[in-house]
């Protein structure tokens, strides 16, 4: 996830990347996150390194209610609330932990953090808090009310304590996001009277930094990575103060992100390299906004046809996520920006996906392996899938009934384990398996000494691997080589190999 991202590299490493020769069309699979009943639509929020989801799920009979979920890559489950009808998951970490925002007995809606268990944590004295954003330590930050007055302060909670950022002289203030050493931004009131006299703020741990402006009187840090880069939204001095600019601010110095031609850009997310994508207007469509991605200079992303897109969250490696309006303005379809394209979601899902029939509407999230937590619609029902890069790879050769040396005559059971490119996991999604396991798209096959033509390998649940028994001619001893091709991409002949080579002696 963009936010709460600890891969850190240089932003020129990534130039090539994003904007060089264009790649080979990805493609995906799509995995269903589930329900918690057949009378509940759920929609995504957001996805950790280790693919588990948080999101919303709603009743759609009376009375509505609205309940949190986790989804741990198997099974879906109810967070509960804090007493009342509602609760939001809003955000999860590496550790599996979710928070968002409850309704409470009381008819308050208060953060709450989950850990295994659900912690109100609660305000300043007041009656309600709200959630922004939690980091992998668990801490969570957002605004609350304080006591006996209706102003609301940026907090930092560690689901035991909920700790006052205070001000910059003002009324109020309000926590936006937080990173991995525990710095929040957002925005705080200034002592210039009126509440719109509000500065971006950095919070350090112990002390409140006014960020200033692009010269009007106010401005908002949206987004941290954790080198302590901070992307957000200020006013600018053009004619009065009515238009606002993203901003990169960089260990001292706001920077104008610019527009795409019109008078207007916002900032949604920054990734570790200081990438930052937002929305802007254009200077063609007034009424619209496109997606861009700003890491030097700012990049217009297009649309998918219509008049307006807009981007939810970029990861360590410039992949974007979000949702733009197709052509003619017919519907809103979720999107990936990836080496420079912007795709419809929707056109890559691999065509022999038996959920190929959901539209994607949105991408909420995408963590750093590509993966997306993406909401689909199907005849009015709405459900969460995480759609994964249909890129796998061989782990590794197994040959557990026989040990060189490979001798004419002799039977082998070649043995191989699909994983994960990403992260080097097994392939246990059952989906990923119906994909892999149709007939002849993992075959084996044998050169040199010894001659087979690619054959059918047959799949273990048990075991979770991919077996064949080859049988070693009676002849034709030398060296040989075995290989395994798995055919990845759904009806296309994209092949990934392994091979070994081996010696059959006589």
């Amino acid at each position: 996830m963009a936010r709460t991202s600890i891969v850190l590299a240089a932003v020129g490493s990534f130039l090539s990347l994003s904007f060089g020769a264009a790649s080979a069309q990805p493609t995906y699979r799509l995995t269903d996150v589930g329900t918690l009943g057949p009378q509940w639509d759920c929609s995504g929020g957001a996805i950790n390194a280790s693919a588990k989801v948080t999101g919303t799920c709603t009743t759609r009979v009376a009375p509505r209610v609205e309940r949190a979920f986790l989804w741990n890559g198997r099974s879906i489950r109810d967070l509960g609330s804090l007493g009342g009808r509602f609760t939001s998951g809003q955000a999860i970490n590496a550790s599996g932990w979710v928070a968002g925002t409850s309704l409470n007995a009381a008819g308050r809606f208060h953060a709450f953090l989950w850990d295994g268990s659900l912690h109100d944590l609660g305000t300043l004295g007041g009656r309600a808090s709200h959630f922004r954003a939690m980091n992998d330590s668990g801490q969570v930050t957002g605004g609350a009310d304080i006591s006996g007055s209706a102003a609301f302060h940026a907090f930092i909670s560690d689901g035991t304590m909920m700790q006052d950022l205070g001000t910059l002289g003002g009324s109020h203030s309000d926590g936006w996001d937080i990173n991995a050493a525990g710095w929040v931004t957002g925005y705080a009131s200034t002592t210039t009277p009126g509440t719109i006299f509000s500065h971006a703020f950095l919070w350090d741990g112990s002390t409140m930094h006014d960020l200033d402006t692009l010269g009007g009187t106010f401005s908002i840090g949206l987004a941290i990575n954790d080198v302590g880069q901070i992307a957000g939204d200020s006013e600018t001095t053009l004619p009065d103060n009515l238009n606002s600019h993203a901003f990169l601010w960089d260990g001292g110095t706001m920077q104008d992100l610019g527009t795409l031609g019109g008078g207007f850009s916002s900032a949604v997310d920054i990734n570790a390299s200081g990438w930052v994508i937002g929305f802007s207007s254009t200077s063609t469509h007034a009424a619209g906004y496109h997606a861009f991605v700003w890491n030097g200079a700012m990049h217009d992303l297009g649309t998918l046809g219509g008049f307006q897109s807009h981007p939810n969250a970029i990861n360590a490696s410039g992949q974007v996520t979000g949702q733009s309006y197709t052509a003619n303005n017919a519907a809103e379809h979720a999107f990936v920006w990836d080496n420079g394209t912007l795709y419809d979601l929707n056109d890559l899902i691999d065509p022999t996906d038996p959920k190929r029939g959901f539209t994607l509407i949105a991408g909420h999230d995408i963590n750093d392996l590509g993966q997306i937590v993406a909401t689909g619609v199907y005849r009015n029902r709405t459900r969460v899938f995480v759609v994964s890069p249909t890129d796998y790879r061989i782990l590794g050769f197994f040959m557990p009934d026989q040990a060189p040396p490979f001798k004419l005559g002799g039977t082998v059971t070649i043995k191989v384990k699909l994983v994960d490119a990403g992260n080097g996991s097994p392939i246990r999604d059952g989906e990923a398996i119906a994909l892999l396991n149709r007939p002849c798209r993992v075959k084996f096959s044998v050169s040199g000494a010894q001659t087979r033509v690619p054959r059918c390998m047959t799949y273990d649940r048990a075991t979770d691997k991919f077996s064949y028994d080859w049988a070693i001619g009676k002849t034709g001893s030398g060296p040989t080589t075995i290989a395994v091709d798995v055919s990845y991409s759904g009806s296309s002949t994209t092949m990934i190999r392994k091979s070994k080579n081996i010696i059959v002696t006589e």
